[in-house]
């Protein structure tokens, strides 16, 4: 660590676990990898009660939180007086921490940045989590957009987590002419916990755990059970892919509820079960609310992923890292790094579920070259060390 010996670190994040929410994962995960490399690092966050603080203690291992308690946020009054507490709480611990980094955007951010930036002098990085809703384009383009934009440059460092975003805040950043710079630091994937099942026998017996047998082909998808995760693209593909597949098995691993989530989804969840009832799937498709993921993923052959927004898809990630083949539908955010078409995964540049089912039938054959390459990939570009040395090359300014 040398000069870095002494600094401490403090992540921000609205939600954390037992919330769900993949930013406050990743936020966990970097507190972890630091702490690790004795980089003192600690984890500020909002409860709405203190049941949640509680319930939370067996999923942080050793890394300290700091809670702010306020009531669930209803009205943007509310996510101003919100914002006024955490610069409270900063101001208290101004002399703790020498780095702060906010995961994700919004309006609860925005007094944090001016207070510990103009008045207090501190190192600032923000974090975007998804294309279209915190990266610097789509932030322009909102009501006040400029105004946010202004505040958000004051920040020292901008940290994305995908090539795509990468690419458009550096394409921002030289509009605007700010000293900001952006570093890019992928989601860490733990590869020994993610890794392939290699013995025939403990993978028949992970799928006698989901009533499968070595017969069926199965499908398996993991998101929030939103409209923006395309589980009804999935279902209609699923529905294509039954008439070539008559043993094709899905399983759906689809959280319906949580409290980083504020739109009303029981319509579109009620919408994609009727399709499943429609199309007949009933016996093929079945959907978990929770589920160990990585028991899941090793015990399927296939993973299929249609989201229309994301930063950085965890799941998407630890699939490849299981060694299973990853199909997906083009989307804006979907860069080389996350999937490189026909070398770690396979890429659809349409939206047509017809030709997803055709693709992943005429592609079967490619599969263990395609598994090996997505292991090589992750293991090489979402290891651990690459997050450590990000943190590293901020506290030293070795950012171009």
């Amino acid at each position: 660590m040398d000069s870095n010996t002494q600094k401490k670190v403090l992540i921000f994040s609205r939600y954390i676990p037992p919330i769900y929410s993949g930013a406050g994962l990743q936020a966990i995960k970097h507190a972890e990898i630091l702490n690790q490399n004795a980089l003192p690092t600690e984890i500020l966050t909002i409860r709405t009660n203190i049941a949640q603080a509680k319930s939370e203690k067996d999923q942080l291992g050793e890394s300290r939180v700091n809670e702010i308690f306020y009531r669930k946020t209803l009205s943007r009054v509310d996510e101003i007086i919100l914002s006024l507490k955490i610069c409270q709480w900063l101001y208290n611990n101004r002399k703790n921490y020498d780095l702060y980094v906010f995961f994700g955007m919004g309006t609860i951010i925005y007094f944090p940045i001016f207070l510990l930036k103009i008045l207090l002098k501190k190192k600032i990085v923000l974090r975007a989590t998804l294309v279209g809703t915190d990266d610097l384009e789509s932030i322009s383009g909102e009501k006040l957009g400029m105004i946010k934009i202004r505040i958000i440059l004051l920040a020292d460092y901008y940290m994305a987590i995908s090539k795509h975003i990468y690419q458009i805040t550096q394409k921002t950043l030289k509009k605007y002419k700010t000293k900001m710079r952006a570093i890019l630091i992928h989601n860490p994937v733990d590869y020994n916990f993610y890794s392939p099942i290699n013995s025939k026998t403990k993978k028949k017996e992970l799928r006698e755990k989901y009533k499968l047998s070595d017969d069926h082909f199965v499908l398996i998808t993991v998101g929030f059970f939103s409209e923006r995760k395309k589980i009804d693209q999935i279902i209609k593909t699923c529905k294509e892919l039954k008439s070539y597949k008559s043993n094709l098995k899905v399983l759906m691993l689809c959280k319906s509820s949580s409290d980083s989530f504020s739109e009303n989804n029981n319509e579109y969840i009620e919408h994609c079960h009727n399709l499943v009832k429609e199309y007949e799937l009933s016996s093929s498709v079945e959907f978990f609310d929770q589920g160990n993921v990585r028991d899941m993923l090793r015990a399927s052959d296939i993973f299929l992923f249609a989201s229309s927004q994301e930063g950085c898809p965890n799941a998407l990630l630890e699939a490849k890292s299981t060694g299973l083949p990853v199909y997906a539908f083009q989307r804006d955010w979907l860069s080389s790094d996350i999937i490189e078409n026909k070398i770690d995964g396979f890429i659809l540049h349409n939206d047509d579920t017809k030709a997803m089912a055709e693709l992943i039938i005429d592609t079967t054959s490619e599969h263990s070259f395609i598994s090996e390459n997505a292991k090589t990939q992750i293991k090489n570009g979402y290891d651990t060390t690459q997050v450590y040395k990000g943190y590293i090359d901020i506290l030293s300014n070795n950012i171009n």
